[in-house]
Protein backbone atom coordinates (compact mmCIF):
# COMPACT_ATOMS: atom_id res chain seq x y z
CA UNK A 1 0.00 0.00 0.00
CA UNK A 2 1.32 3.73 -1.08
CA UNK A 3 0.98 6.78 0.53
CA UNK A 4 -1.63 7.48 -2.15
CA UNK A 5 -3.60 4.13 -1.42
CA UNK A 6 -3.51 5.20 2.77
CA UNK A 7 -5.09 8.56 1.94
CA UNK A 8 -7.84 6.76 -0.05
CA UNK A 9 -8.52 4.10 2.51
CA UNK A 10 -9.17 7.23 5.17
CA UNK A 11 -11.54 8.96 2.42
CA UNK A 12 -13.81 6.14 1.33
CA UNK A 13 -14.21 4.55 4.71
CA UNK A 14 -17.94 5.84 5.46
CA UNK A 15 -16.97 6.13 9.22
CA UNK A 16 -15.08 9.27 9.97
CA UNK A 17 -14.28 8.12 13.69
CA UNK A 18 -10.98 6.32 14.94
CA UNK A 19 -10.86 3.28 17.50
CA UNK A 20 -7.46 3.75 20.14
CA UNK A 21 -6.10 0.29 20.40
CA UNK A 22 -3.15 -0.29 22.37
CA UNK A 23 -0.84 -3.23 20.60
CA UNK A 24 2.83 -4.62 20.42
CA UNK A 25 5.32 -4.82 17.87
CA UNK A 26 5.85 -8.31 15.81
CA UNK A 27 7.75 -7.08 13.34
CA UNK A 28 9.73 -4.04 11.44
CA UNK A 29 9.86 -3.70 7.72
CA UNK A 30 13.29 -2.28 6.05
CA UNK A 31 11.25 -0.96 2.60
CA UNK A 32 10.73 2.69 2.35
CA UNK A 33 7.27 2.24 3.36
CA UNK A 34 8.53 1.33 7.29
CA UNK A 35 5.36 -0.15 7.92
CA UNK A 36 5.40 -2.52 11.03
CA UNK A 37 3.18 -5.44 12.03
CA UNK A 38 1.41 -5.92 15.37
CA UNK A 39 -0.33 -8.44 17.44
CA UNK A 40 -3.67 -7.18 16.62
CA UNK A 41 -3.00 -6.22 12.39
CA UNK A 42 -1.12 -6.80 9.42
CA UNK A 43 1.12 -3.91 8.16
CA UNK A 44 0.45 -0.69 10.42
CA UNK A 45 1.22 2.72 9.08
CA UNK A 46 3.85 4.99 11.29
CA UNK A 47 3.46 8.05 11.67
CA UNK A 48 6.14 10.61 11.92
CA UNK A 49 10.08 9.69 10.98
CA UNK A 50 10.39 9.85 14.82
CA UNK A 51 9.43 6.54 15.22
CA UNK A 52 12.52 4.56 12.98
CA UNK A 53 13.66 3.14 16.76
CA UNK A 54 10.40 0.90 17.09
CA UNK A 55 12.05 -2.56 17.76
CA UNK A 56 10.08 -5.71 18.07
CA UNK A 57 8.27 -6.56 21.43
CA UNK A 58 7.56 -2.74 21.50
CA UNK A 59 4.42 -1.33 22.97
CA UNK A 60 2.33 1.14 20.83
CA UNK A 61 -0.32 3.06 20.78
CA UNK A 62 -2.89 3.25 17.37
CA UNK A 63 -5.47 4.52 16.07
CA UNK A 64 -7.59 1.93 14.02
CA UNK A 65 -10.12 3.43 11.19
CA UNK A 66 -11.72 0.60 9.22
CA UNK A 67 -8.98 -1.74 8.01
CA UNK A 68 -6.47 0.84 8.43
CA UNK A 69 -3.92 0.75 11.76
CA UNK A 70 -2.34 4.38 12.45
CA UNK A 71 0.57 3.70 15.50
CA UNK A 72 1.15 6.78 16.86
CA UNK A 73 3.81 5.77 18.84
CA UNK A 74 5.48 3.85 21.50
CA UNK A 75 4.17 3.50 25.07
CA UNK A 76 7.90 3.13 26.85
CA UNK A 77 10.40 5.95 27.23
CA UNK A 78 13.33 4.46 25.54
CA UNK A 79 14.72 1.63 23.39
CA UNK A 80 13.90 -1.89 24.49
CA UNK A 81 16.37 -3.69 22.50
CA UNK A 82 20.03 -3.15 21.40
CA UNK A 83 20.31 -1.86 17.69
CA UNK A 84 22.77 -2.66 15.19
CA UNK A 85 23.03 -0.31 11.88
CA UNK A 86 25.44 -1.10 9.32
CA UNK A 87 27.11 0.99 6.79
CA UNK A 88 25.29 0.47 3.67
CA UNK A 89 27.49 1.99 1.18
CA UNK A 90 31.12 3.06 1.27
CA UNK A 91 31.69 6.28 1.36
CA UNK A 92 34.88 8.79 0.62
CA UNK A 93 35.84 12.14 1.58
CA UNK A 94 38.76 13.57 -0.05
CA UNK A 95 40.83 16.82 0.41
CA UNK A 96 39.32 17.73 3.53
CA UNK A 97 39.67 18.08 7.34
CA UNK A 98 35.85 19.18 8.13
CA UNK A 99 33.82 16.44 9.34
CA UNK A 100 30.67 15.19 7.16
CA UNK A 101 28.02 13.31 8.68
CA UNK A 102 28.46 9.29 7.75
CA UNK A 103 25.43 8.29 5.44
CA UNK A 104 24.70 5.37 7.72
CA UNK A 105 26.23 5.46 11.04
CA UNK A 106 23.48 7.10 13.06
CA UNK A 107 20.44 6.56 14.61
CA UNK A 108 16.99 8.16 15.98
CA UNK A 109 16.88 8.14 19.92
CA UNK A 110 14.32 8.72 22.00
CA UNK A 111 15.46 9.98 25.95
CA UNK A 112 17.06 7.22 27.80
CA UNK A 113 20.50 5.93 28.80
CA UNK A 114 22.38 4.06 25.88
CA UNK A 115 26.06 2.73 25.46
CA UNK A 116 27.50 3.50 22.11
CA UNK A 117 30.02 1.11 20.17
CA UNK A 118 31.56 2.15 17.36
CA UNK A 119 33.90 -0.30 15.03
CA UNK A 120 34.60 1.65 11.94
CA UNK A 121 36.80 -0.01 8.97
CA UNK A 122 38.47 3.40 7.02
CA UNK A 123 41.49 3.17 4.42
CA UNK A 124 43.47 5.53 2.09
CA UNK A 125 46.69 4.89 -0.57
CA UNK A 126 47.75 7.75 1.42
CA UNK A 127 50.08 7.66 5.06
CA UNK A 128 49.40 10.75 5.90
CA UNK A 129 45.62 11.25 5.28
CA UNK A 130 44.05 9.42 8.15
CA UNK A 131 40.86 9.78 9.91
CA UNK A 132 39.29 12.06 12.06
CA UNK A 133 36.12 11.04 14.21
CA UNK A 134 33.40 13.17 16.14
CA UNK A 135 30.26 12.98 17.26
CA UNK A 136 26.96 15.04 17.33
CA UNK A 137 23.52 14.69 19.02
CA UNK A 138 20.82 17.18 17.73
CA UNK A 139 18.47 17.01 20.80
CA UNK A 140 19.75 17.71 24.57
CA UNK A 141 21.89 14.66 26.04
CA UNK A 142 24.58 14.18 28.55
CA UNK A 143 27.64 12.35 28.26
CA UNK A 144 30.54 10.72 30.38
CA UNK A 145 33.44 11.29 27.21
CA UNK A 146 34.43 8.79 25.18
CA UNK A 147 37.18 5.55 24.95
CA UNK A 148 39.21 5.66 21.29
CA UNK A 149 41.22 3.12 20.34
CA UNK A 150 42.63 2.17 17.18
CA UNK A 151 46.10 2.94 15.03
CA UNK A 152 47.80 6.21 15.70
CA UNK A 153 48.19 8.86 13.46
CA UNK A 154 52.56 8.25 13.97
CA UNK A 155 51.94 4.34 12.87
CA UNK A 156 54.94 3.79 10.16
CA UNK A 157 54.88 -0.24 10.54
CA UNK A 158 52.71 -2.80 8.58
CA UNK A 159 49.96 -4.51 10.40
CA UNK A 160 51.71 -7.19 13.20
CA UNK A 161 55.00 -5.77 13.23
CA UNK A 162 55.59 -4.35 16.82
CA UNK A 163 58.56 -1.57 15.73
CA UNK A 164 57.04 1.36 14.63
CA UNK A 165 53.80 0.03 15.55
CA UNK A 166 51.70 2.74 17.38
CA UNK A 167 48.39 2.00 19.02
CA UNK A 168 46.10 4.78 20.52
CA UNK A 169 43.91 4.43 23.66
CA UNK A 170 42.71 7.67 25.20
CA UNK A 171 39.64 9.42 26.22
CA UNK A 172 38.04 12.43 25.10
CA UNK A 173 34.57 14.85 24.64
CA UNK A 174 31.67 13.47 22.51
CA UNK A 175 32.51 16.34 20.07
CA UNK A 176 36.05 16.31 20.41
CA UNK A 177 37.96 15.37 17.15
CA UNK A 178 40.16 12.07 17.49
CA UNK A 179 42.74 11.26 14.89
CA UNK A 180 43.31 7.70 13.83
CA UNK A 181 45.94 6.34 11.56
CA UNK A 182 46.20 4.40 8.41
CA UNK A 183 48.24 1.51 8.84
CA UNK A 184 51.17 1.87 6.95
CA UNK A 185 51.27 -1.91 5.19
CA UNK A 186 47.74 -2.12 4.44
CA UNK A 187 46.63 1.51 4.45
CA UNK A 188 44.08 0.57 6.59
CA UNK A 189 42.66 0.50 10.05
CA UNK A 190 40.10 -0.23 12.42
CA UNK A 191 38.99 1.80 15.24
CA UNK A 192 36.51 1.47 18.35
CA UNK A 193 34.24 4.07 20.32
CA UNK A 194 32.60 3.20 23.10
CA UNK A 195 30.92 5.87 25.32
CA UNK A 196 27.58 6.16 27.24
CA UNK A 197 24.86 8.60 26.00
CA UNK A 198 22.31 9.71 28.20
CA UNK A 199 19.67 11.84 26.17
CA UNK A 200 16.63 13.83 28.35
CA UNK A 201 15.07 15.21 24.53
CA UNK A 202 14.58 13.03 21.63
CA UNK A 203 16.93 13.68 18.47
CA UNK A 204 19.73 11.86 16.28
CA UNK A 205 23.11 10.47 17.02
CA UNK A 206 25.36 11.20 14.02
CA UNK A 207 28.98 10.15 13.49
CA UNK A 208 31.15 12.05 11.25
CA UNK A 209 34.02 12.08 9.90
CA UNK A 210 36.68 13.26 7.67
CA UNK A 211 40.37 12.99 6.80
CA UNK A 212 42.82 13.33 9.78
CA UNK A 213 44.83 15.28 6.94
CA UNK A 214 43.98 17.05 4.30
CA UNK A 215 45.22 14.84 0.96
CA UNK A 216 44.19 14.36 -2.80
CA UNK A 217 43.67 10.50 -1.86
CA UNK A 218 40.46 9.85 -0.52
CA UNK A 219 39.79 8.06 3.10
CA UNK A 220 37.64 5.34 2.60
CA UNK A 221 35.13 4.16 5.43
CA UNK A 222 33.95 0.56 3.85
CA UNK A 223 30.85 -1.51 4.15
CA UNK A 224 32.44 -3.55 7.46
CA UNK A 225 31.64 -0.27 9.85
CA UNK A 226 29.08 -0.94 12.62
CA UNK A 227 27.51 1.05 14.91
CA UNK A 228 25.36 -0.71 18.06
CA UNK A 229 23.33 1.17 20.53
CA UNK A 230 21.94 -0.87 23.99
CA UNK A 231 19.88 0.45 26.41
CA UNK A 232 21.44 0.53 29.69
CA UNK A 233 20.17 0.70 32.95
CA UNK A 234 22.10 2.40 36.03
CA UNK A 235 21.91 0.86 39.73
Amino acid sequence: MSTKDLAQAIKENPDPSGTLRIGVITAVGTDPARKVKTDQTGNAWLSRDQDTWLAVDDRVWMIQQGATFLVGGRLSGSLSQPICKRKAAVQTVTSSITPVNDTSLLQALPPGAYRVQLFAHFSSPSAAADLRSKWTYSGTTTTNGRACIGPGSVTTAAEGQSSGSVTRSSGHGFGTEVVYGTDAGLSAGVLHEDLVLIPTTSGILQWQWAQGTSDANATTVSVASRLYITPIFFT
